[in-house]
């Protein structure tokens, strides 16, 4: 039977025990899933989407710290979460409602940076993989202690970093939350300026005014993490 045969790349023991290699490689691979560059080719896996599961793609873009930007090679129909028409994946909107497509769906699409696995050509690249996957660890968790030391430091943020904006729902008392970037700060009105963090978004109004006392400052892709801790920590004070 067929699948009893050997690739015909397979010829001698060397070729064997390279392809062995190479297997346990990949294996080895999934688990470096951090600091992944543009143009890596990755696997989905863990996807909400059973359709998206073990889906191959590129890495199109990085949010550092909180998904990756990913190309699918084939990417399926998509479902309008409103009225449920599968949809091309090219297309933007639903056919039948007009329903703008999720970013988790289509050709490109947002993911969990833990629903990524990178897939590898020779087996020397695990090395490299790993070393990023560790580098970029040690920073998000760097990120994560200047989140919480900073987080009652809401004075005088300095423009263009951003915050988490949270306001009381309407109609309940949970919080509603959102990431946006710091315009202005009004020091005698103790109140902020803040837009959108991507101009992209257009569903968001372009200004939102909060209060200080509802924005705490986030820390994702800063080149020089203690040097913006530091200053948010002085304007505070000072402020």
């Amino acid at each position: 039977p067929a699948t009893n045969v050997q690739p015909s790349s397979i010829q001698t023991m060397h070729d064997a025990q390279g392809m062995l290699e190479m297997m346990l490689g990949q294996q080895e691979a999934r688990r470096f899933y951090l600091g992944l560059k543009t143009g890596q080719q990755i696997q989905l896996t863990g996807a909400e989407d059973p359709e998206l599961e073990n889906q191959v793609g590129t890495i199109d873009g990085v949010d550092r710290g909180r998904c990756y930007r990913v190309k699918l090679l084939q990417p399926p129909q998509w479902s309008c979460r409103k009225c449920t028409l599968r949809n091309d994946a090219s297309a933007t909107r639903c056919d039948a409602c007009r329903t703008q497509r999720g970013k988790d769906q289509g050709q490109s699409l947002q993911v969990n940076l833990s629903h990524v696995s990178p897939l590898i050509k020779t087996a020397a690249e695990v090395k490299t993989l790993a070393q990023m996957h560790m580098s970029e660890f040690d920073y998000l968790a760097k990120v994560e202690m200047a989140n919480a030391e900073c987080a009652g430091c809401n004075l005088d943020l300095p423009s263009g970093l951003l915050v988490e904006y949270s306001t009381p729902k309407a109609a309940a008392s949970e919080e509603a939350t959102s990431v946006l970037k710091v315009e202005a700060f009004d020091i005698w009105e103790d109140e902020y300026d803040l837009a959108p963090e991507n101009e992209r978004k257009l569903f968001l109004p372009y200004k939102t005014l909060a209060k200080a006392s509802n924005v705490r400052p986030l820390f994702f892709n800063e080149e020089n993490l203690d040097e913006m801790v530091a200053l948010v920590q002085t304007r505070h004070a000072q402020c």
